[in-house]
């Protein structure tokens, strides 16, 4: 079973409600020894209430259990049980909080090695059964992630300290801290795949935006015939090293700078697939210019250039063509591995490039040349 697989288990409530440790841990077991109460989550489930409703409805039995207003207790209870469902879950004793929800399938009975007749030594009954326990990789999931938490809020802690927070908005959200906890970090990839469907034009810059200015962005088919259509999927990685947090410089915008990255990789893959692709035909001088690294310092001073991959250099006029992503197929996908935080992501295109537009680099001085020049 691999780590992915063992995520299943992991609970993630959000919740509004602020209820203290105690009083959650004693909610749960007034929950547990009145079968009212227990009939009212199944009475909520059937009939699909709210969990306003279903909130407003456990207040008075366990506050009448509690001895207090247990209004908050309440109010995190129902949505617990309207976002996680009629799961086994598996509750820590220091928060009152669900760690994990499990099925019987992660339940584990395991039988008792039998002793070696030994002189002197009564034998065991061989395979007596021991206490059902967690399966041995799910244990040791929950114990890793229970710590890294642990660690993680220690680390917050340490780290709120550093920065100069308003009372409007608070240490406990602000961005800035993000970087520093697995659960920050999460919350950084929640915004980068948000910003996703807009990055291409919006978030290109430089000689990136130069090269997407020349086509137009549409959302259906172009009418002009006569262009030439290709079709493919920009994929962009970036990593981020995560080896030591409390090395970071909190004012560093991690996901601004990823969504950064992200938009000048797919604009510099969607330039080297034209550039591969298409014949230039045209003579008008270029705006921008798509090229090689080869060729780069060569191009530079006429138009901006654009480093591509590939061996072909062209460059491109005003209304080069159409360009049509599909937002609506974007994927990405995020991991922690070796102290690294790495983001994928990728989008189906189709461009309808018109090569009049298109003219052939002129013959330059390759890199080697125009370096030893340079030196000479």
């Amino acid at each position: 079973m691999t780590t992915t697989d063992l995520t299943r288990v992991d609970v993630d409530v959000s919740s509004l409600a602020r209820p203290s440790s105690e009083g959650l841990l004693q909610a749960r077991e007034a929950i547990k020894g009145n079968e009212g109460l227990g009939e009212v989550f199944i009475t909520a489930r059937d009939e699909g209430w709210t969990a306003a409703s279903l909130a407003e409805a456990l207040v008075p039995g366990i506050s009448q259990a509690l001895g207090h207003d247990a209004t908050e207790e309440a109010r995190y209870l129902a949505d617990e049980y309207l976002q996680v469902g009629n799961a086994m879950l598996i509750i820590s004793t220091e928060t009152g909080k669900a760690i994990a929800r499990v099925t019987d399938e992660d339940i584990w009975v395991p039988k008792r090695a039998p002793r070696h007749e030994m002189p002197g030594v009564m034998t065991q009954a061989r395979g007596e059964p021991l206490a059902p326990r967690l399966r041995p990789e799910l244990e040791g999931y929950l114990i890793w992630k229970l710590s890294e938490e642990e660690r993680d809020q220690n680390l917050f802690h340490e780290m709120m300290a550093r920065v100069q927070s308003t009372d409007l908005i608070g240490p406990e959200n602000d961005r800035r801290l993000n970087p520093v906890t697995r659960k920050g970090r999460k919350a950084i990839v929640e915004e980068i795949r948000d910003a996703l469907p807009y990055l291409l034009p919006g978030r290109a810059s430089g000689a990136a935006r130069t090269f997407l200015d020349c086509l137009t962005f549409v959302e259906v088919d172009p009418l002009p015939e006569g262009l030439v259509r290709m079709e493919g999927t920009l994929e962009a990685r970036v990593t981020v090293p995560v080896q030591d947090p409390k090395a970071f410089n909190l004012r560093h915008d991690v996901p601004t700078r990823i969504i950064a990255v992200l938009a000048a990789r797919w604009s510099r893959s969607l330039a080297s697939a034209l550039a591969g692709e298409a014949t230039p035909q045209g003579t008008e001088a270029p705006v921008a210019w798509l090229a090689p690294a080869t060729y780069a310092a060569g191009l530079s001073g006429q138009a901006p250039v654009l480093v591509i991959e590939g061996e072909d250099a062209v460059g491109l006029s005003q209304g080069a063509g159409f360009v049509r992503v599909d937002r609506s197929a974007i994927k990405c996908a995020a991991r922690e591995v070796h102290d690294r935080l790495e983001v994928a992501a990728s989008i189906p295109y189709t461009i309808w490039v018109d090569t009049s537009r298109m003219v052939a680099a002129p013959a330059v001085k390759g890199q080697e040349s125009f370096v030893a020049e340079l030196v000479r």
